[in-house]
């Protein structure tokens, strides 16, 4: 839907940050539901969003804080370490590892910092759900 380009933000915020599209989207879903009915919210979802659930994309998962309640159960530590970054300003990267108990359970890179450690966490997720 492509919701991004209609969601004007305050000052102090560059862009809407996928907490708020997933906000305006269920605001959507709200008013679909409040104006036509149940009926036209299900063929909505079930033309926009079952397409996704069946090709199995992860959108909106937040793997840092997954990461964060499996290793709390064993009471160990998660830390987020930025390895490298690079590339020219305007399009910047960042390497990052995930250490669990001194040991590197995943890295991931990105655009962001945020993004980077996102990644590393998917890897150490995958790789714990493996062992």
């Amino acid at each position: 839907m492509d919701l991004k380009k209609y969601i004007k933000v305050g000052n102090g915020i560059k862009e809407a940050n996928k907490t708020v599209i997933a906000d305006v989207f269920e605001a959507v879903i709200g008013a679909i539901y409040l104006e036509e009915g149940l009926d036209k919210v299900r063929d909505f979802f079930n033309t926009l969003i079952v397409p996704y659930i069946e090709k199995n994309v992860d959108f909106l998962m937040d793997y840092k804080s997954t990461l964060q309640e499996l290793v709390q159960t064993e009471k160990k530590s998660v830390e987020y370490v930025l390895t490298k970054e690079g590339g020219p300003a305007h399009k910047k990267y960042f390497i990052v590892n995930v250490i669990i108990d001194n040991i590197i359970y995943g890295t991931g890179k990105g655009g962001s910092k945020k993004e980077a450690e996102q990644q590393a966490a998917k890897e150490a997720i995958k790789k714990c759900a493996k062992e």
